[in-house]
């Protein structure tokens, strides 16, 4: 997980992910809402694969 310590990757949940975007498009933050709600469908019932794709510090590692 790039590095990460294991307490701050314990803190990485989907109650915690912030969905608002800091200085970010609509067109972004409505892809951060659909890649949220992906992987939180995914995470309840995780079927095939999920692939997310994006620049460094979008959120990818926290979902």
């Amino acid at each position: 997980f790039g590095g990460l310590a294991l307490p701050v990757i314990r803190e990485m949940t989907f109650e915690s992910f912030y969905l608002g975007g800091i200085g970010i498009s609509s067109e972004a933050s409505q892809s951060l809402r659909n890649a949220f709600r992906a992987a939180k469908n995914y995470a309840e019932s995780p079927e095939g694969w999920l692939v997310l794709l994006g620049r460094t510090g979008c959120g990818k590692t926290h979902l």
